[in-house]
């Protein structure tokens, strides 16, 4: 199931080409790369979104809340696998 997410991922990164000021392309290329189990990629480009669509009264809200919740959503995993391999002690 991950290789046609990551087949999923090389797809989308061909649009972003296409529409590099699309906030919409970096928020399914985001999701993509977090099903893939690619975080730090998947933490990029979900910044690249909010980057994209940090204008006020763009109308792409409901983008930026999504951006913002795939964020929060890639800083848990991290912290849950960072909490598994290092004791509580020493966090």
């Amino acid at each position: 199931m991950r290789r046609s997410h990551s087949q999923a991922v090389a797809a989308l990164s061909h649009t972003l080409l296409i529409e590099a000021q699309s906030p919409l392309r970096f928020l399914n290329h985001a999701e993509a790369a977090y099903a893939a189990g690619d975080l730090p990629l998947a933490f990029k480009s979900y910044m690249l979104c909010l980057n994209i669509c940090e204008k006020p009264g763009d109308g792409e809200e409901d983008i930026s809340l999504k951006a913002w919740y795939g964020v929060k959503l890639v800083r848990v995993v991290c912290i849950g696998r960072l909490a598994s391999i290092v004791p509580p002690a020493e966090l």
